[in-house]
């Protein structure tokens, strides 16, 4: 578990702790199950719910702020990548909940990225290079600003500009930056369950939090 303490403006208040615990689960839910709970004052998640999309929000704006290629188009359906590409969600209903687990994914992997970086941990980091040519960061995030206040006009412009010109993230021992989320440093954490890079990470910080040996060295990343 990692656990971070923000104050009002999601800044954080101390560095990151990072423990071997248990949880037990007090819902299965899917993302078209967000909205609903959010509408349902009397759902017994609502309080919760509430506080948890209000973060979302808050460090989404906070990350476009700070220069991330962020979009997220409830009306039409469609979100960015960790890369910057647009893709369409199957169902607009689901955009609340892919913004409610896509910023805390981020924010997780990247005080994990910090926190091994700190430490000299091998793991897989998660590096996006900057576009190749004359596209520059500017250029896309002014089309994503105008996209977030009128996403039926500027959309096909962003698709444009990130198809032609952005690079496909990759894994790697060293840091080399993540253009897309404007983040010095990134790594794959949260999903070992679906992804091998996450899995194999979470081994050597297991590895390192009992204080044992790392079960995958550099070289072998």
């Amino acid at each position: 578990t990692i656990t971070a303490k923000l104050e009002p403006h999601l800044e954080l208040v101390e560095p990151p702790a990072l423990a071997l615990t248990r949880f037990r689960s007090k819902a299965r839910l899917t993302y078209a199950d967000v909205p609903r709970i959010l509408k349902d004052g009397a759902h017994q998640l609502h309080k919760t719910m509430v506080l948890a999309m209000r973060l979302a929000d808050g460090l989404l704006e906070q990350r476009r702020a700070a220069g991330a290629m962020v979009v997220y188009d409830l009306n039409q359906g469609w979100i960015s990548t960790e890369e910057g590409h647009l893709k369409k969600v199957e169902r607009r209903e689901d955009t609340q909940g892919q913004v409610l687990v896509q910023e805390f994914m981020i924010l997780a992997n990247r005080l994990m990225a910090e926190f091994c970086r700190e430490r000299c941990i091998p793991v897989l980091y998660r590096n996006h290079a900057a576009p190749l040519g004359n596209t520059d960061r500017r250029a896309i995030v002014e089309a994503i600003q105008v996209a977030v206040r009128e996403p039926t006009t500027a959309l096909e412009e962003i698709r444009r500009l990130t198809a032609c010109s952005l690079e496909r993230g990759v894994y790697a021992t060293a840091l080399d930056g993540h253009f897309g989320l404007n983040l010095s440093a990134y790594m794959h954490a949260t999903s070992p369950l679906r992804r091998l890079a996450d899995l194999v990470s979470q081994r050597n910080l297991v590895a390192h939090l009992r204080g044992e040996p790392y079960p995958h060295a550099v070289e072998e990343l």
